[in-house]
């Protein structure tokens, strides 16, 4: 592991939510678009993914949301329940090995209670000047480095290493056209054994692949550059036109370019 992988943020936002008792939050049809450092100060909560992981969470618990994570929460019958939410990413080709593996998942770690107050000092820092954001960002970095242990993963496919030249390939040239028999020679396959292999280990094409990951870099793009046009940003991810990236979109999450912008503030 390259720390330099880690240097390269692309997003980084603390907020501070309250959520209503028995409140629920559905995001299995909009799989989050970074990712989610959360800690709890007050109340309960319980994360269902779709993958059937369940945790329950309370008061002083900190939890880890994945990039891409699809997901449902329902909030305790507390009158209080408030959280720190960190969100952060990398630029392509950087930051966690294999995040495909990563799973939701609260945080067992000895030092959880200071990291839960780390987390709190980081958001008030981040609402003030931008000396007192680098602090925030150095807090960050340090929960980083106490969680990172303790991830918990799924197991690698079996045949994760023969599609591993063409996985690379797409995410480095993400906003370029990548032509399957060129894909299927960076993997020594035919390009028929090319589509097998990827719709086994990764459930969908090597151009639904591709696509989701250019539909989620948009996501973290309308969230954190809210200036920019939808137009361009279907461009800057690479999309032959605004209208097919609106339909792929749509597709892909439930809701529109726009509504998701709308939304990008959203509760976890």
């Amino acid at each position: 592991m390259q720390i330099e992988n880690f240097t390269h943020l692309s997003l980084f936002r603390i907020f501070k939510y309250s959520a209503d008792k028995g409140a629920s939050f559905d995001f299995l049809k909009a799989p989050r678009p970074c990712y989610f450092l959360a800690a709890m100060l007050e109340g309960e909560a319980v994360f269902e993914s779709d993958l059937g992981e369940k945790h329950h969470i309370k008061k002083g618990d900190l939890l880890f949301i994945p990039q891409g994570t699809k997901y449902r929460s329902t909030w305790g019958n507390s009158c209080k329940n408030v959280y720190i939410s960190l969100r952060f990413d990398f630029e392509p080709m950087t930051g966690f090995q294999n995040p495909e593996t990563l799973l939701l998942q609260k945080i067992c770690a000895e030092n959880s209670k200071k990291l839960v107050d780390d987390l709190l000092l980081a958001h008030c820092l981040y609402e003030k000047s931008t000396k007192d954001q680098l602090r925030a960002l150095s807090i960050f970095y340090a929960a980083l480095a106490s969680i990172l242990p303790h991830l918990k993963r799924a197991p690698l496919p079996a045949n994760d290493r023969r599609l591993s030249p063409a996985i690379d390939y797409i995410r480095a040239h993400l906003s370029e056209d990548t032509p399957a028999p060129y894909l299927a020679r960076l993997c020594n396959m035919s390009e028929p054994n090319l589509y097998l292999l990827f719709r086994r280990q990764m459930k969908e094409t090597p151009v639904e692949y591709k696509n989701r990951l250019r539909i989620e870099r948009a996501m973290q793009l309308l969230q954190s550059r809210k200036d920019m046009p939808i137009e361009q940003i279907a461009d800057a991810v690479g999309f032959e036109s605004a209208a097919y990236f609106r339909r792929r979109f749509k597709d892909y999450t439930g809701q529109s370019p726009r509504d998701f912008r709308k939304r990008s503030t959203e509760k976890l």
